[in-house]
């Protein structure tokens, strides 16, 4: 089995990351929703060409 500790260490990695990213001013996103619907990209869906 693998121990609880193993576990908590890799929540706690993905913690220290989301941290040094908040540290360092975080994604650069100023407005979420411009972002999104810059990046945003509707697929075609098969047979509705």
């Amino acid at each position: 089995m693998t121990p609880v500790k193993k576990q908590e260490l890799s929540g706690q990695k993905s913690v220290d990351i989301l941290q040094k990213i908040a540290d360092n001013g975080g994604p650069g996103i100023d407005d979420p929703v411009a972002w999104q619907r810059e990046i945003r990209q509707d697929n075609l869906l098969p047979g509705r060409e």
